[in-house]
């Protein structure tokens, strides 16, 4: 007997990016998610295209800061350049919604490799697609992650997608067609970390932001599960998540 493969709803397709020799923890980890609810080989993809050891000179001169616009809105990047890892991950996300909008997809969801998923994460993801559909006509990106501890404040009944006004963290982000070429129009270098650019975006009303609550997805850097080569923030959050103990894959 042949199991039916799994789709999420209105996704086209699933990008990880996680690097297979150096995050192979990590890799295994999703391998054994993807595999156990027979998410079919086609329909995701492990995404690496620059490592943060691997990156060229060229790599390092074309993303660094820049000559002082962005830094005038973020003052505190004067003093914090661009980190390696913090390069290679804005490349790898640009390089996948690039991918997305040449392949003409509806909708791609881009996990980062520490994301943490909530052990219905496959039945609640369905139904909050379903309510971004039902609810919204125009939208850019769905973050369903709470990798920043940022939620909407007064919940109603029966409701889980919201407006959000800003970017929250980027472990694990639905962008549609119209988020990847508004995205690509606008970021070309990196001279901040990538949910900085996106979140410039957003407070620029260039991109419109949902946030789905509560959250089935944690960062594991962020609570700390995972150590992390990104710069971190000062204070690394105890997760609220009533479901983190409940989780298999970590």
């Amino acid at each position: 007997m042949t199991l039916n493969k799994i789709e999420l709803y209105k996704i086209n397709r699933i990008f990880i990016i996680c690097d297979k020799e150096n995050e192979k923890d990590k890799y295994d980890k999703w391998t054994r998610w993807l595999k156990d609810n027979n998410f079919d080989e086609s329909y995701y993809e492990f995404f690496s295209y620059k490592w943060g050891t691997n990156l060229t000179d060229e790599d390092l001169k074309e993303h660094s800061i820049d000559d002082g616009t962005l830094v005038k809105l973020f003052p505190f990047r004067a003093k914090f350049p661009l980190k390696k890892s913090e390069i290679s991950l804005g490349i790898n996300f640009m390089k996948i919604l690039q991918k997305g909008l040449k392949e003409g997809y509806s909708n791609i969801l881009v996990f980062e490799s520490d994301a943490i998923l909530h052990p219905n994460f496959i039945e609640k993801f369905n139904s909050y697609m379903k309510e971004v559909y039902e609810s919204y006509t125009l939208w850019h990106i769905l973050s369903i992650g709470c990798g920043m501890n940022k939620h909407v404040k007064n919940i109603k009944k029966k409701k889980n997608i919201y407006m959000g006004s800003e970017m929250r963290c980027n472990d694990s982000l639905v962008f549609n067609l119209r988020a990847m070429k508004v995205i690509t129009e606008n970021i070309s270098k990196l001279k901040l970390p990538i949910d900085e650019h996106f979140d410039l975006l957003v407070k620029n009303h260039k991109i419109i932001i949902l946030w789905a609550e509560p959250t089935i997805v944690i960062q594991g850097s962020q609570c700390g599960q995972n150590p992390t080569t990104i710069r971190s923030h000062d204070s690394v959050y105890v997760s609220e998540c009533e479901w983190l103990k409940d989780v298999k894959y970590k």
